[in-house]
C-alpha cells in the first residue's frame, strides 16, 4: 500500500492539479510514507497501518463513527472532520485520488495571497503550517513545516532527476539543454512566485525577483483547467498541513 514515487507524481498531476506535485509529494511523504492506508488516531494518540484498504476503512469507521476520535487518513492524512465539507466518506479517504484531491482542496483554502510586491515564500510556508494544525504559526513550533521542508529536500530532487513530473511540471529528461518556458499567466500568483524564484534572470541560478502583479480573479472555469498552485516549500534558508481546525 505504499506508492512508488513515479506512480504519486502522476497521481498528484491528475487528482491534485490545484497544487504543485512537488508540493504534494513532500507533504505526502512527511504526513504518510506515502501509504495510502495510514490512520492516525490523534484522539487515541496511536498510528496504525493496516494490511489492506477493506481493514483501513473498517478500523477508521469504527474509530471514527463508534468512538468518535478525531483520525488523520491515507496518503495525505486529510482529517476525519473535514470529510463533510470535502464531501468525502471514510472509504473515498482510502481512494488515493479522492484523498489528494481533498488534500489539495484543504491546502489551497489554506494559502493567503501576499500584497502585490510581497516575499511569498512566508504566505507559502504558513500555508503548511495551516494545513497542520489549522493556525499559520503553530506548525512551525510543533515543527511540522521544517519536516515538509526536509522531505521538500529528499523527494523534489528525486522527481527531477528522474524526469516522473508529468505535464510539464517539474522534471528533467537525460542531460538535455534546459528550454525557459514561458511565464505563468499574470492572475496565477503562485506560478509567477516560483518562476521567479527558479529561473530569475537565468535558467538555474538566477534569483533576480519578478514584479508581483496585483491579482485578478482567476477565470471562472473548471477547477481542473485552472493553473496548478506551486506551492515550492524548499527554501530552506527560511527559518521561521484546517483543527487547531482539524484537516
Amino acid at each position: 500500500m505504499i506508492l512508488p514515487l513515479a506512480v504519486f507524481t502522476q497521481l498528484a498531476a491528475s487528482c491534485g492539479p490545484s497544487v504543485h506535485v512537488d508540493t504534494l509529494a513532500a507533504i505526502a511523504r512527511t504526513e504518510s510514507g506515502f501509504h495510502t492506508g495510514a490512520i492516525n488516531d490523534n484522539t487515541g494518540r496511536r498510528r496504525y497501518l493496516p494490511r489492506s484498504r477493506e481493514e483501513a476503512i473498517a478500523l477508521a469507521t469504527d474509530l471514527i463513527v463508534a468512538k468518535h476520535h478525531s483520525v488523520d487518513l491515507g496518503l495525505m492524512q486529510v482529517n476525519s472532520a473535514n470529510l463533510s465539507g470535502l464531501g468525502m466518506t471514510v472509504a473515498d479517504a482510502f481512494d488515493p485520488c479522492k484523498n489528494v484531491a481533498g488534500a489539495a482542496r484543504v491546502l489551497t483554502a489554506a494559502y493567503r495571497v501576499p500584497a502585490a510586491g510581497q516575499d511569498t515564500q512566508p504566505a507559502l510556508l504558513q500555508a503548511l503550517s495551516r494545513y497542520n494544525t489549522g493556525h499559520p504559526a503553530r506548525g512551525f513550533a510543533n515543527g511540522y513545516v521544517a519536516k515538509v521542508q526536509a522531505s521538500a529536500e529528499q523527494v523534489v530532487p528525486a522527481i527531477r532527476l528522474s524526469g516522473e513530473a508529468p505535464g510539464g511540471q517539474e522534471g528533467e529528461q537525460g542531460t538535455a539543454a534546459p528550454q525557459l518556458p514561458p511565464p505563468p499567466p499574470n492572475w496565477d500568483v503562485f506560478g509567477q512566485a516560483r518562476y521567479a524564484r527558479q529561473y530569475g534572470s537565468s535558467v538555474f541560478g538566477g534569483s533576480r525577483p519578478m514584479p508581483q502583479p496585483v491579482p485578478s480573479a482567476a477565470p471562472a472555469s473548471s477547477p481542473a483547467q485552472a493553473a496548478p498552485v506551486q506551492l515550492q516549500p524548499v527554501q530552506l534558508g527560511a527559518s521561521v498541513n484546517v483543527a487547531a481546525s482539524p484537516r
